[in-house]
């Protein structure tokens, strides 16, 4: 579990509250209450444990309870077939993939992973939209050094009607 991206980076950025860690270590936990829950029975060579459907339902809907975030990136399928894998063969002793994913985890562990912060969003005019030559956002400059005026014209003075009140005007263009 320690080498699920998306765990991990719920984890390190806090999805989960102050206890996201704990959060982790319960769903591992969870894992493996459910998996032993299902013996395997050699009689009809099924290994026990959960199927890969369950494994990857169950894993994203306690991401999502959770840590509030639901995935789509497929991860807990491919997280559900590691387990299953893992399961499988530790069933008929064969610890190689476990010992592998045990070493990966740890040296996974001690990697810093990066954190990100939200930042202010720069208040970035909308141009209403692309022309289909991608030309509409270029500016026209002029070579010689004048500037154009961007001052407004000036107001109109406002008229008062003989009771007192403003007269309403239609605005110059």
């Amino acid at each position: 579990m320690h080498l699920w991206h998306a765990l991990k980076m719920a984890v390190v950025e806090g999805w989960g509250g102050p206890e996201s860690d704990a959060k982790r270590t319960w769903l591992m936990g969870v894992m493996v209450d459910m998996y032993e829950e299902r013996p395997p029975n050699p009689q009809n060579g099924s290994v026990g444990g959960l199927d890969h459907a369950d494994t990857e339902e169950i894993l994203a809907q306690a991401f999502f309870d959770e840590f509030g975030a639901h995935l789509e990136d497929g991860s807990p399928r491919s997280v559900a077939t590691q387990l299953r894998r893992a399961w499988a063969e530790a069933v008929v002793g064969d610890e190689h993939l476990s010992k592998e994913l045990t070493a990966k985890s740890e040296k996974e562990r001690h990697k810093k992973m990066a954190q990100f912060t939200r930042g202010e969003d720069e208040e970035i005019p909308y141009s209403g939209g692309e022309s289909e030559s991608g030309e509409e956002g270029d500016v026209q400059m002029n070579d010689d050094n004048t500037t154009q005026s961007t001052q407004k014209p000036p107001k109109q003075e406002k008229i008062f009607d003989d009771d007192g009140f403003e007269v309403v005007q239609k605005k110059q263009k």
